[in-house]
């Protein structure tokens, strides 16, 4: 097993998984910093990036799996916790507080932000705290759904944010 840890968020990765944890220029800061010079965005705030999976992630890949989903084959998982900007957790999006238990049947074909054959996905939005995070979940396959999200829960188990 290891640990993911940065920026208040922690997660333990079972045998097998990998992961990365970074963070990103926030809306807001990105916003203000595309208004005015480059690099502005650095000094703002910063929201963090989790993407975990049990393939090996590509070496370029979107905040939201783009690059990896069509890799992916049938018994493949990729985990994504997206924090969102200052503010986020107090709008009717992110009501929902704490982070989700998924069930088997929140899984669709119609979630993914791109249709590949014989997947789906789970999106649920929470906050913790003042915090408000997307937690973004493609299954390489529908049918073992029941399985794979059971992984994904053990995995949300070990998630600590502060």
């Amino acid at each position: 097993m290891s640990q993911l840890d940065g920026d208040g968020v922690s997660v333990t990765l079972p045998t097998g998984w990998e992961g990365r944890l970074s963070s990103r220029p926030s809306e807001a800061t990105a916003a203000v910093a595309a208004a005015q010079v480059a690099g502005a965005a650095e000094a703002g705030e910063r929201d963090v990036l989790v993407q975990l999976a049990n393939f090996a992630l590509p070496a370029e890949m979107g905040d939201f799996g783009g690059g990896a989903t069509p890799t992916m084959g049938p018994r493949d998982v990729l985990v994504i916790l997206a924090e969102y900007g200052e503010g986020a957790a107090a709008t009717p999006l992110f009501a929902a507080e704490g982070l989700p238990r998924l069930r088997p049947n929140d899984a669709s074909p119609a979630t993914l932000r791109y249709t590949m054959i014989g997947q789906s996905a789970i999106q649920r939005f929470f906050h913790v705290g003042d915090r408000g995070f997307c937690l973004y979940v493609v299954l390489g396959s529908h049918r073992r759904r029941l399985g794979q999200v059971g992984l994904v829960n053990e995995i949300l188990r070990s998630v600590r944010i502060a």
